[in-house]
């Protein structure tokens, strides 16, 4: 099973910007794992935040947060600090 660098914390949308991070979308295994290895391909930087957790926002969330144990997953990504973007030769 692939390791993935994981937070639990919550993103702040403003510092999240700033720091150049994009939210791409929001995963569950196996779907996650294989856009990590995506990402990772292209060069990017990538951080997974757990959605919602106990605080979900909505009833409707209740039921898919249920149906994935291990939790669904923000994807975040940004360009990688050496600039490697996955297609030099």
């Amino acid at each position: 099973m692939m390791r993935l660098p994981v937070t639990t914390a919550q993103p702040e949308v403003p510092d999240t910007a700033i720091d150049g991070w994009v939210k791409q979308f929001s995963a569950s295994d196996p779907r996650l794992s294989e856009m990590v290895g995506v990402f990772q391909s292209m060069g990017k930087e990538i951080k997974l935040e757990r959605e919602c957790g106990d605080n979900l926002l909505f009833e409707e969330c209740k039921a898919c947060m249920e149906s994935h144990p291990s939790g669904v997953w923000s994807i975040w990504t940004r360009d990688s600090p050496e600039g490697n973007s996955g297609n030099e030769s």
